[in-house]
């Protein structure tokens, strides 16, 4: 399973302990995305969500989400 982590403007929770409780249940499972051009939205997206995965994962870690693991879903789907 795979979970998008996106749309950060519309969420009522601790973003943080998410991210942090998502990656430790599943390193390969967390996929960031900007949810860009953000029409539902309430906010617009905003670089801090950006970084807030940054601060919360570390470096090493925010790199799977933000493009390793995607990688990897989409060699998946295209090699079935």
């Amino acid at each position: 399973m795979r979970v998008k982590a996106t749309d950060f403007g519309r969420v009522d929770f601790d973003l943080r302990s998410a991210l942090t409780d998502l990656y430790a249940a599943n390193p390969r499972a967390l996929m960031f995305g900007t949810d860009l051009p953000s029409t539902r939205a309430p906010s617009p997206y905003l670089h801090s969500y950006y970084t807030l995965v940054l601060e919360t994962l570390g470096d090493e870690k925010a790199v799977n989400g933000f493009y390793k693991n995607a990688i990897v879903e989409g060699r998946r789907k295209y090699q079935e």
